[in-house]
């Protein structure tokens, strides 16, 4: 066992090999969000939001599942690194400066035939996602002999969509497992960390109706009218193509990271809800997604993350980590049997450091 851990744990610090294994399974784990592709509204009698148009609406999208509409493609977090390094930013602390881009001619970053096929896929699969498109409207599958004829010559048309049933009520049962018994494996700890983190999303809505399914992730309530109902999956479709084309991993920020431990539920593995932070202890926090204001050597270290070189009382990233990590301690010295300023308090206290933003947060 000794060896085994040798093997493992350099000196105790996690090897190179098991970043790279853990960083693999950050991007494998990442989905394409649900496309509801050809949503169709019935208007009865000249009336889009009576009773019967309601009615006959859900009726004709009562089969009509959405898909993911792009594979992973891990590629997207190299094309942002190198977007991110390519561009003059803003600078964080001074609005009125700009941090040059890191690329220069005596600095270049080649555009290479990675660069080249990574485009292509990308033009490909846009394609393909309008050819899905194309054909989930080309036949009435609401009459059952067309759907039948249409099932025998583009069967896949029907296995897209038992595969993502078949996966989403596989992972609903796992989870809904693993929140009744706790975790048992560090697979299961894996699986719970993606979920918190957004790469892996648990269905919002019931997977048996996919009207009301696609309703429920786009937001659409009983009382909106057809127009509202309309303009937010509308919504929700543009935002799901944009983070299903691209979805890179960005530098974790509080907001993207794990649940806090819920210290009304300490048995619960889901966390507190809410509740995001990296967690760790005195460590310079980054407050920017961006990779060249995270990492870049900028002139007096202005990011936050550099910090790390020049940490003191004077520094704006020193005093931003500052009030991190004091709600850090708050929020764990406010569990059940310890002394603290409590839970909620702790929470208010934290601020947008543990509250996760309403906005595309694996977005450039």
């Amino acid at each position: 066992m000794a060896n085994n851990n040798n093997n493992q744990f350099g000196g105790g610090a996690p090897t190179e090999r098991q970043v790279e294994e853990f960083g693999a399974q950050i991007e494998k784990s990442k989905q394409s969000p649900y496309l509801l592709l050809n949503p169709e509204f019935v208007t009865i009698n000249g009336d889009p939001n009576s009773l019967e148009s309601r009615l006959a609406t859900k009726a004709a999208n009562s089969s009509k599942y959405p898909i993911r509409g792009f594979p992973s493609d891990p590629y997207d977090s190299l094309w942002s690194m190198k977007d991110d390094l390519s561009r003059d930013h803003v600078d964080p602390f001074n609005p009125l400066a700009v941090i040059p881009s890191m690329v220069s001619a005596k600095r270049p970053l080649p555009f290479t035939e990675q660069d080249v096929a990574y485009l292509k896929r990308k033009r490909d699969a846009e394609e393909n996602l309008s050819y899905l498109a194309w054909q989930a409207n080309k036949f009435d599958l609401t009459d059952p002999a067309t759907k039948r004829y249409f099932e025998n010559i583009c069967p896949s048309y029907f296995d897209q969509r038992d595969s993502l049933i078949d996966q989403q009520i596989d992972l609903a049962a796992r989870y809904a497992k693993l929140r009744l018994r706790g975790a048992k494996t560090e697979d299961d700890l894996k699986l719970e960390y993606f979920i918190e983190t957004d790469r892996i999303s648990l269905p919002k809505g019931p997977i048996w109706d996919p009207y009301a399914w696609i309703g429920m992730e786009a937001g659409v309530n009983a009382a909106d009218n057809v127009t509202e109902q309309q303009n937010k999956i509308l919504n929700y479709n543009r935002q799901a193509y944009r983070k299903g084309l691209f979805n890179p991993t960005k530098v974790q920020i509080p907001q993207t990271g794990g649940n806090m431990q819920n210290a009304f539920n300490q048995g619960d593995i889901g966390g507190y809800p809410g509740t995001h932070n990296t967690g760790i202890l005195g460590a310079p926090v980054s407050q920017t997604k961006n990779y060249a204001l995270a990492y870049g050597p900028f002139q007096n270290n202005r990011t936050l993350f550099g910090a790390r070189d020049h940490f003191n009382t004077n520094d704006i990233g020193a005093v931003a980590n500052a009030g991190v990590n004091n709600a850090r301690i708050q929020l764990a010295n406010s569990r059940p049997g310890r002394t603290g300023v409590g839970f909620a308090q702790g929470l208010q206290n934290a601020g947008n450091y543990v509250n996760i933003p309403e906005n595309d947060v694996y977005g450039p």
